[in-house]
């Protein structure tokens, strides 16, 4: 049995967001852990997600951010942390399994979200999922990336235990929101 659902949206910052709210109780007040050089899309992915974030330096030899810190970080507190954006700089290609594998094994609720929004896509990567120890794997074929499609979007991995969902609109929201399209339609 699959533990992966395959997301495919407009955009992966509209995944990362629809994933944040679909989650928002399971995280509460605690923080996320992000690399201080990450696109700064990603970082008001958060901030419209009222999500807290704390900004980590990168290592100077992968350009990642940096393990040894987010280990130092959950040995003095676990409890204020609820996960971790991971993103391959440049598209690098490094294996940062044992690391994953580290973080699942000690912090087992302690969320990995992959972003390989810069890397190479690729849609059999759970083939093998005993391999994988990521909850959310980003990819995205918009502008500037490695597969830039004409209409853009993203595509994901996401593990079946989490929430998915991309309706958040109240009925009175959703109600403004249709006369507002079909006045635009009119025009």
């Amino acid at each position: 049995m699959k533990k992966y659902l395959f997301i495919l949206e407009q955009r992966a910052s509209v995944i990362l967001y629809h994933f944040l709210l679909a989650n928002k109780k399971l995280f509460g007040s605690k923080t996320f852990l992000l690399p201080a050089n990450i696109c700064p899309v990603v970082a008001c992915v958060f901030f419209k997600a009222n999500q807290k974030i704390e900004f980590l330096d990168i290592s100077p030899k992968t350009l990642c951010i940096d393990e040894e810190i987010v280990k130092k970080k959950l040995a003095e507190n676990s409890e204020k942390y609820a996960g971790i954006l991971f993103n391959y700089t440049y598209g690098n290609t490094f294996c940062f399994a044992d690391f994953f594998a580290f973080l699942k094994k000690k912090y087992p609720h302690f969320i990995l979200i992959e972003d390989r929004c810069l890397c190479r896509p690729n849609i059999s990567l759970v083939e093998n999922e005993a391999n994988i120890d990521s909850d959310l794997v980003l990819f995205s074929t918009g502008e500037r990336k490695f597969l830039e499609l004409k209409s853009g979007g993203g595509f994901a991995f996401l593990r079946k235990k989490y929430k998915y969902h991309t309706d958040f609109l109240t009925e009175k929201y959703k109600a403004a929101d249709d006369i507002f399209l079909q006045k635009a339609w009119k025009k």
